[in-house]
C-alpha cells in the first residue's frame, strides 16, 4: 500500500488532497481506517472508512484469508496530523512514545515493518508440521521410511530454529526500546537479517515437508497444500528475501 498508482497529492492548508489506488491492504473488508503512500516515499497518510472504497479484487493463490484488496481514494483532505514519515517514526519523531509510553514507539517504524508477517508464517510452518503428523498416522508404513523420518527430523528443528530466532530478536527490540537507545547501522540491518532468516528457515521446512507429502496433499481439501501456498505467498515479500536484506548486514559489518 506504500506506493499506490495514479497517485495524486496536493498539498493544501492543513494537509493534503489525495486520489489515488492502492493494492494489498490487508483486513480492508473490516478496516475502518487504511493507511495509504502520499507524497514523498515513506510518508503514509491515514484516511477513515468514509473517504474510500474497497475493489474486491484479491484472488489469490495464498493468504487467501487476508482480504488484501484495492483501496480507492477519490479526493480526499488528509490533515497534517495524519500524515506519518516512516523515515522519522521512532528516530526523531517520538510523537507516540510521548502520547502513550509504550516502548515500541520508540524503536525506528522500519525496524517493526514485516515482522507482522513474519510471525503468522510461523504458525503456518507450525500447522505443516502438525498437519504432516497427522497424515502420517493414516500411512504407518511411508513412515517407516528413514527419508520420511529425516526430513520431519530437518523440518521441525529449522522450525524450532525460527521460533529461538525470532523471540530473541524481538525481546532484543523491546529491551532496546526500553532503554531508549540508538540504533546502529550495523544492528538495523541485523533485524532485517533475522527476519528474512526466519522466513528462510520455514520455507525450506514447508518444502522439505510438502515434497514428500504424495499426490493426496495437492487436494483443496488438504491443509498441508494450503500451508505450503501461504508461507510462499508471506516469503514474496521483498523485504523478507535474505538476497535483498542479507547483503546490507554484511556490508554493514564487514566495510564499516
Amino acid at each position: 500500500f506504500f506506493s499506490g498508482k495514479h497517485v495524486q497529492c496536493e498539498p493544501v492548508s492543513g494537509g493534503l488532497q489525495v486520489s489515488g489506488r492502492w493494492e494489498f491492504s490487508s483486513g480492508s473488508d473490516s478496516a475502518s481506517w487504511v493507511m495509504v503512500g502520499v507524497g514523498p516515499p515513506g510518508v503514509i497518510g491515514l484516511v477513515p472508512r468514509a473517504n474510500y472504497r474497497v475493489l474486491d479484487t484479491w484472488f489469490a493463490s495464498g493468504l487467501c484469508g487476508s482480504g488484501s484488496n484495492d483501496i480507492v481514494v477519490e479526493d480526499a483532505f488528509i490533515p497534517t496530523h495524519r500524515l506519518l514519515d516512516m523515515n522519522r517514526a521512532g528516530l526523531d519523531d517520538h510523537t507516540a512514545w510521548e502520547l502513550h509510553g509504550r516502548r515500541t514507539y520508540r524503536l525506528p517504524l522500519r525496524v517493526l515493518l514485516a515482522w507482522d508477517l513474519v510471525a503468522p508464517l510461523l504458525g503456518i510452518a507450525r500447522g505443516m508440521l502438525d498437519a504432516f503428523v497427522e497424515r502420517a498416522r493414516t500411512a504407518p508404513q511411508a513412515v517407516q521410511s528413514d527419508v520420511i523420518q529425516l526430513r520431519f527430523a530437518e523440518s521441525s528443528a529449522e522450525i524450532d530454529a525460527a521460533h529461538v530466532v525470532f523471540r530473541h530478536t524481538i525481546d532484543a527490540l523491546l529491551e532496546k526500546g526500553e532503554r531508549g537507545e540508538h540504533f546502529s547501522d550495523e544492528e538495523r540491518a541485523r533485524v532485517g537479517r533475522d527476519r528474512a532468516f526466519v522466513v528462510r528457515l520455514c520455507i525450506q521446512a514447508v518444502n522439505r515437508l510438502f515434497d514428500v507429502s504424495g499426490g493426496h496433499a495437492l487436494f483443496l481439501s488438504e491443509p498441508l497444500q494450503r500451508c505450503h501456498r501461504d508461507a510462499h505467498a508471506v516469503s514474496h515479500r521483498a523485504g523478507l528475501m535474505l538476497e535483498a536484506v542479507g547483503p546490507p548486514y554484511g556490508r554493514a559489518a564487514l566495510l564499516s
